[in-house]
């Protein structure tokens, strides 16, 4: 429980932030089982507000010093996947925002989420460039606190298929709902090496 309060956040700004974030998704996921929907209504504005703060959330990882490459020996977040978690994050706001404010189903809407989605893979890349260390992935060399290789094998399995799903699902979608549920993906795919 030490290392949770830190001399980086002060104000617990990100702790704040994080638990408002996850309470939020809560309600939300609990609203969608029990009544078929978020309540994301085009008319009300924490519709249009609740996308920033989860972006802030992320960005608020700035707080803390994160090393610039990772550590082979440990499980702690690094520079590339704390910008990659970022990028991934704003990638689903913004493909939330898409649908809030496209009026039609055309073309152009398909052909603009591709655009977004290739400009936030591109962003990727240019950090994977710049700290990518020994030609190792981001999240299928992540060291592991076990020797167990089945367990090992079943987590690069899953960070794959949810990448897939992530982003065909904000590329085809057509509700912003699912907006939402991609940037909820990102913290629980990246959740166990966040170290702030």
């Amino acid at each position: 429980m030490n290392s949770l309060f830190t001399h980086h956040d002060i104000m617990n700004i990100h702790k704040i932030m994080g638990f408002g974030c996850l309470t939020h998704y809560g309600i939300r996921f609990y609203y969608k089982f029990m009544y078929g929907s978020m309540f994301f209504e085009k008319n009300y504005m924490l519709t249009y507000i609740s996308p920033i703060i989860h972006l802030s959330l992320s960005l608020s990882s700035f707080l803390f010093p994160v090393p610039k490459y990772r550590f082979d020996s440990k499980v702690i977040i690094w520079r590339e996947l704390q910008l990659h978690n970022i990028i991934f994050t704003s990638r689903s706001v913004c493909m939330m925002y898409h649908c809030l404010f496209f009026k039609e189903l055309n073309s152009y809407y398909y052909y603009s989420r591709l655009g977004i989605i290739l400009i936030h893979h591109y962003l990727a890349d240019i950090i994977t460039e710049k700290y990518q260390q020994k030609d190792k992935t981001t999240t299928r060399d992540i060291p592991q606190d076990t020797n167990n290789k089945l367990l090992k094998n079943i987590t690069k399995k899953y960070y794959a298929i949810s990448q897939l799903i992530a982003t065909s699902n904000l590329l085809l979608s057509t509700n912003h709902e699912n907006g939402f549920s991609n940037y909820a993906t990102n913290p629980i795919i990246y959740i166990f090496n966040d170290s702030c």
